[in-house]
């Protein structure tokens, strides 16, 4: 039997409400209500993984002694060192913390090395080209704080950041040997007798050796550096650094 067009009433032409295609449309809310729960369910319930390693330490120049996603890793090798040690660093080590009631990433209360320029994979050989070692206080505080004589060599200081202080990336309340580095985009705010050494501020003789300071800001004197000892600077520059006096350095 054939049937035409002519044949089929209003009601031929729309879905049966009991077909299995109606009951489909009628519960598909309910069924994707049940996936979307599901969904967020297991999303909720999924493993946090931990972020990946970014700053690494080594104190005996051959092993890692400690990684960790901050800057954690440096702050324990400077503890676990001895006087006169060097703390190697590869990577980057982010984010200041308080101690002693100061705000820095690495606080040095004894005389120390830190050297960049490393990979995980080679502890002995340096290459601060390929392997630029950052130390980046993320505008949270200083960089280092050092009360005690200071090497630092190929690392990268940045972001430092002081208030109503001295030294916004590095305040070097000794001696300081600075070698092959960057100081750059840190600030010391304030006014007489602070805002000195937007960059730099240190107390003791200053040895910087191929280095650059660039766009450090001092809010009274000594935009890249401020010194109170003799300092004796070779293969340096010193580049848009802002300050009332001594854009560049002041040797008081």
């Amino acid at each position: 039997m054939s049937v035409s067009l002519q044949d089929c009433t209003a009601s031929t032409l729309h879905s049966d409400p009991t077909s299995g295609q109606a009951r489909f449309w009628r519960l598909l809310p309910l069924i994707l209500a049940g996936f979307l729960g599901l969904t967020l369910t297991l999303w909720q319930s999924r493993p946090v993984l931990a972020a990946d390693p970014q700053c690494f330490t080594s104190l005996n120049g051959s092993t890692t002694f400690a990684s960790s996603e901050d800057a954690q890793a440096l702050r324990d090798a400077i503890v676990a060192s001895n006087v006169g040690d060097t703390v190697r660093i590869a990577g980057t080590c982010a984010g200041a913390v308080t101690q002693s009631g100061t705000s820095q990433v690495a606080l040095i209360t004894k005389r120390l090395t830190l050297s960049g320029g490393y990979t995980i994979t080679n502890w002995s050989l340096q290459d601060p080209v390929t392997n630029p070692t950052l130390l980046d206080a993320l505008s949270a505080g200083r960089v280092i704080y050092a009360s005690q004589p200071l090497t630092l060599v190929h690392l990268i200081l940045q972001n430092g950041s002081v208030a109503d202080g001295n030294g916004g990336a590095l305040y070097a309340g000794s001696t300081l040997w600075l070698s092959g580095g960057q100081i750059h985009q840190s600030s010391a705010i304030g006014s007489y007798p602070n805002g000195y050494g937007g960059g730099a501020y240190v107390t003791g003789n200053a040895t910087i050796s191929g280095t650059s300071f660039l766009r450090n800001t001092a809010g009274y004197n000594g935009g890249g550096t401020y010194e109170t000892g003799n300092e004796a600077i070779t293969g340096t520059s010193f580049l848009s650094n802002t300050a009332i006096y001594g854009g560049g350095t002041y040797v008081s």
